[in-house]
């Protein structure tokens, strides 16, 4: 039974009391949160909003994948009711903002499912709409954006929103930008621009990941042109609580944009991971002897494949046994210099402690740099080089990559295989 079935028989058999209502109700919205995959849906729908048609695909959108937030953009409303978005939101329980068009352009409109959460705060700009909630103490900031196409507002725009994005949560920045980052990002297109630049100072001086667009590369098209306006943006606090999200594009439907669709926690197993060689691996002394009489000690009669097989086998060994966990070693050697330095701040350290204490401090800046060595060897950015030692940014990017080289689908003769088993077997039988 559910909990909020639970509630009610719980109330009609007297089991608890009305005055309570608002506190169960309060742990029924966290446990909701935390157990539910969040499900974000911005799209430019290109306004049409009071035709049936429209409307029916709308609420299609939300009921097929159990939408938690919508941001319609360009709605072109300069009012909306509770009666209008009853009739885009197929369910009871929901509550809505807005930011008003101008006349027949622009207007934003943000539909949630209460049940689920309720934004602290919500800012209304004309060309976005902020909202804060928090959920299993994490605060969050969910900012839906209509950019203007004209460069002069565009420009004044990423002023305005650098201050709403510079706060203590983490943030999602998704919407229609009206603007590209790179020239391979629109159709026949290979110059920079003025506002490219601006465009792309202002994500980097927010400190912005982009999340990868997965089933689409252009997000809006027309007769002649196609381009990548409509994108999502993420801190990388999101990337640390999120690890999993997941961006998708949805079928255009009657609009030239495509609807972006963001997943909190999307787990796909696709079974054991592949072998791989770690840069820091050959940094240690003992690495290339170890490989090297590993190899000889494989029997001969084993072919090719299966003696790197049995060698794989024994560098994993070897991994775990001798190399070990390079975040437990780094702590170890840092609380053990923790130690000795205290011990220093009360008595004078003997000189075989000033030796160990020399030799620790060598192997925490050996471990660091392994451990540097390792992420940015799965980040694959090159700003390591000039000195840039944040973990949690490289991290992310690590995470970010993951999700660019995720095949969610593959289209062969015109079927369509999705799960991790239909498309490992289509590759196998391709190659």
């Amino acid at each position: 039974m559910s909990w909020k079935k639970t509630w009610n028989v719980g109330v009609n058999m007297g089991l608890f009391s009305v005055s309570n209502k608002t506190k169960i109700t309060s742990f029924l919205n966290i446990y909701s949160f935390m157990s539910s995959s969040f499900n974000y849906i911005s799209w430019n729908c290109r306004g049409g909003l009071s035709f049936a048609r429209k409307q029916r695909t709308i609420r299609s959108i939300v009921r097929n994948n159990s939408v938690s937030l919508l941001c319609l953009l360009e709605s072109k409303k300069e009012s909306i009711d509770d009666f209008l978005c009853c009739r885009l939101w197929p369910f009871l329980d929901f509550d809505y903002c807005y930011s008003p068009s101008s006349g027949a352009s622009g207007g934003i409109i943000c539909i949630w499912d209460k049940n689920l959460f309720s934004p602290v705060l919500i800012s209304k700009h004309k060309n976005w709409i902020s909202l804060d909630f928090t959920g299993n103490a994490i605060p969050f900031r969910i900012i839906c954006v209509y950019a203007s196409c004209c460069y002069i507002e565009t420009a004044a725009l990423w002023d305005l929103l650098k201050p709403v994005l510079t706060v203590d949560r983490n943030c999602i920045l998704i919407g229609d930008f009206n603007e590209i980052l790179l020239p391979s990002e629109r159709l026949h297109y290979n110059s920079y621009s003025t506002s490219m630049r601006l465009f792309s100072e202002f994500i980097n001086a927010s400190n912005l990941i982009e999340s990868p667009l997965q089933g689409r590369f252009f997000t809006w098209e027309n007769s002649i042109s196609k381009s990548k306006i409509d994108r999502c943006f993420i801190t990388d606090g999101v990337v640390s609580e999120w690890p999993n999200c997941y961006l998708s594009a949805l079928p255009r439907n009657f609009s030239d944009h495509v609807p972006l669709r963001l997943r909190s926690q999307v787990v796909i197993d696709w079974g054991p991971k592949p072998f791989k060689s770690i840069n820091a691996w050959w940094e240690h002394k003992d690495f290339k002897s170890f490989v090297s009489e590993s190899w000889l000690s494989i029997s001969d009669q084993l072919n090719f494949v299966d003696k790197l097989r049995s060698l794989r086998a024994l560098i994993k060994q070897w991994n775990l046994n001798v190399f070990g966990n390079l975040n437990h070693k780094l702590d170890s050697t840092l609380q053990a210099i923790h130690m000795l330095e205290s011990t220093s701040d009360l008595q004078d350290l003997s000189d075989s402690d000033k030796a160990v204490l020399s030799a620790l401090h060598s192997d925490s800046y050996r471990f660091s740099k392994q451990l540097e060595s390792l992420w940015h060897q799965k980040s694959r950015v090159n700003w390591s080089f000039l000195g840039d030692r944040n973990a949690k940014f490289f991290h992310s990017i690590a995470s970010v990559h993951s999700k660019t080289n995720l095949m969610t689908a593959i289209s062969i003769d015109g079927n369509l295989f999705d799960t991790p088993l239909d498309i490992k077997q289509q590759v196998a039988l391709f190659f």
